[in-house]
């Protein structure tokens, strides 16, 4: 198997990084080979906003203070399905007790489920989190663009895992989208679509953990 395919079989969602930011040139280098991502008629319909430093930790301060005063969702497009069924339901609840087992976290546990939760918006203390965003003309009765942008992201996962980074991208901001852009300065046209933490992994435990994907064959009909 090449490199290639190592890296994409090898990649995990990172939940625990050295804090530290990206150097600028591999900043470029990642955005730059994102660049060349397909997309509808060529229309590149994203926006990405590359945030660190100060801005960052004022993105998670205002992110936990809304979230702790118990405020509802506020975002901009339904990332998940408002009817969960199965399998899709089932491979959800799995994925999360399995997180919670390996870290010994108790179901009913609700202040370190909250702890854990809230690491999402610390960016499991990386110094780099790409946000991105798509005019909401263009989402507005279509879903094509929301496919282009999920190509980028993979895309520049793969980029950022190539360099010897690590990545997990986030539904979790997807779902408080309008605080996020209030933090930001981001005009309103603009949807909040998902954000990826890119940096070095750590040793923790966290990140030795991989859910279970299932075989291909389950979701894949060979017609001929």
């Amino acid at each position: 198997m090449n490199n290639f395919l190592e890296i994409i079989k090898n990649r995990n969602s990172c939940r625990s990084f050295i804090n530290e930011e990206i150097s600028s040139n591999d900043i470029d280098t990642i955005l730059d080979v994102a660049s060349n991502a397909p997309s509808g008629a060529n229309m590149q319909p994203f926006n990405i906003y590359h945030v660190s430093g100060d801005k960052l930790k004022k993105v998670t301060n205002d992110l936990i203070e809304y979230v702790s005063a118990g405020n509802p969702i506020s975002q901009d497009i339904q990332y998940y399905p408002v009817n969960w069924i199965n399998p899709y339901k089932k491979r959800r609840l799995t994925t999360g007790a399995g997180l919670y087992e390996l870290l010994k976290i108790d179901r009913k546990d609700k202040e370190k489920r909250e702890e854990q939760w809230f690491d999402n918006f610390k960016w499991f203390n990386s110094q780099n989190v790409f946000f991105f965003t798509i005019d909401k003309q263009l989402i507005d009765n279509s879903q094509g663009m929301l496919i282009d942008s999920g190509i980028l992201l993979q895309t520049m996962i793969l980029a950022s895992e190539s360099l010897g980074y690590k990545c997990c991208p986030q539904g979790a901001t997807t779902e408080y989208g309008h605080i996020i852009k209030k933090s930001l300065g981001i005009e309103d046209n603009e949807a909040m679509l998902f954000s990826l933490v890119v940096g070095k992994p750590t040793n923790d435990l966290i990140n030795t953990y991989r859910p279970i994907k299932i075989n291909y064959k389950e979701s894949v009909k060979h017609i001929r």
